[in-house]
């Protein structure tokens, strides 16, 4: 699998007496703050690495998980201790389905 690279607008933030603070244009409600630049990087990497993860609902199971992209739908349904049925044991042989249902 090729590496995906995306390229972000980060606005950083500062006032005197106060930690350093980011937010991300294309990303709303992705922000960061740090105490200087190295902790705020830091920071704000771990905001993106989580603003990238997929919401994934089992139904009818009403059970929600957040997975990276690329994640199969049997291994996001056997973190969150669903179990599915498969011929294949997960080894993705694609012979299984499932439908993709908008939020």
């Amino acid at each position: 699998m090729s590496e995906v690279r995306e390229t972000y607008t980060v606005r950083i933030h500062s006032e005197p007496g106060h930690e350093l603070w980011a937010e991300v244009d294309e990303l709303p409600g992705c922000f960061a703050s740090g105490a200087d630049m190295d902790e705020l990087r830091e920071a704000l990497s771990d905001s993106l690495t989580r603003q990238r993860k997929l919401e994934v609902t089992y139904r009818p199971f009403d059970r929600t998980t957040r997975v990276p992209p690329g994640t199969t739908l049997f291994s996001a349904a056997h973190w969150i201790g669903l179990p599915i049925d498969s011929t294949c044991g997960g080894r993705g042989t694609k012979q299984c389905h499932g439908d993709a249902v908008p939020p």
